[in-house]
């Protein structure tokens, strides 16, 4: 594995902000800065499994199926129960498999008149699914994650959550199917030489790469 991936930030803090701020402005900005190189780590780590994720489909970005409760839909409890059968074809595992979609899927996959909300569809006779909650127990053999940093085709997407219009995806695998490094993930604060404030600033780098392909799926969907 190549570890050739880095996000960085840094800003500086004033002397008289610190001085004059009700807030420890520092701290929340690290934080911040923090979040978006988690944020960035997730986004490409979920690209990557997209793109190699190439032996187990259920439909494509040119035919995306219709995911919903209509006449002609799909729901989505159907659509992991279709990528679970392609990865039991592949012989992956049954045990440590994992689903991340978009919060549009759970979205409807949680709607009140879904065949699953049943327990059958959990396996249990309290399902936290019933409660309309990405549940943490498994859901035809999957592990169930939420992620607004989803892969999508659309040409016409205008923010960061507008799936309507996109083909959206689904992807499913185990946790075999990739790895991933972190190398360097720290902060430091130095002493600015131009002006009296403090510079911060915080790096991480990382490697990632499908190493099993078969054991990876995706779902092109769309919505009405």
């Amino acid at each position: 594995m190549t570890v050739d991936q880095a996000k960085a930030y840094a800003f500086m803090i004033d002397d008289i902000e610190v001085k004059q701020a009700h807030t420890n402005w520092k701290d929340l900005a690290v934080s911040s800065a923090a979040y978006t190189l988690k944020d960035d780590f997730d986004a490409d780590i979920l690209d990557q499994i997209e793109i190699g994720s190439t032996t187990t489909n259920f439909g494509s970005i040119s035919s995306a199926i219709d995911v919903g409760y209509d006449a002609g839909e799909t729901s989505p409890v159907n659509v992991l129960n279709r990528l679970g059968r392609q990865l039991d074809e592949q012989n992956v595992p049954e045990d440590n498999r994992w689903a991340v979609a978009n919060p549009l899927f759970w979205e409807i996959f949680a709607d009140e008149n879904a065949t699953l909300m049943s327990a059958n569809s959990a396996g249990d006779s309290v399902s936290a699914l019933r409660n309309g909650m990405v549940t943490d127990r498994p859901v035809h053999g999957f592990r169930l994650y939420k992620s607004n940093n989803m892969p999508t085709s659309s040409t016409t997407r205008t923010s960061h959550t507008d799936w309507t219009d996109a083909t959206n995806c689904v992807l499913v695998g185990h946790m075999s199917a990739v790895a991933t490094v972190s190398q360097i993930a720290k902060s430091e604060v130095l002493r600015s030489q131009d002006s009296f404030a403090d510079i911060v600033r915080g790096m991480h780098m990382y490697g990632r790469k499908v190493i099993r392909s078969a054991a990876l799926g995706t779902c092109f969907y769309k919505t009405d």
